[in-house]
């Protein structure tokens, strides 16, 4: 057995969370990769089929989970001693 690349890993990872009904579909990708030999097809088949299975399982909640993380992060001022008694738009002096 091989070690698997990156284009292999990369399905794989995507279709880790796929719900019950789409597992099959996962699994079938997996496999179609397998009998691709180009490695730029690979690349480019992985990034279509990642995205997909992306779309259709966890993806959607990590996208949006990503996004609030994001703009929690981003709201919230700086701090330390070179930021204290500064405002910033929006957040008053501390």
């Amino acid at each position: 057995m091989s070690t698997p690349d990156r284009a292999e890993r990369l399905l794989k990872i995507a279709t880790i969370g796929l719900p019950a009904n789409r597992r099959v579909w996962g699994a079938a990708m997996r496999a179609e990769l397998a009998s691709i030999d180009e490695p730029s097809a690979r690349k480019r088949f992985s990034r279509s089929a990642a995205l997909m299975a992306f779309k259709r399982g966890w993806g959607t909640h990590l996208g949006l989970a990503l996004l609030a993380g994001v703009l929690v992060v981003g709201s919230v001022p700086p701090s330390g001693p070179e930021h204290r008694g500064r405002c910033y738009a929006g957040v008053g002096a501390f």
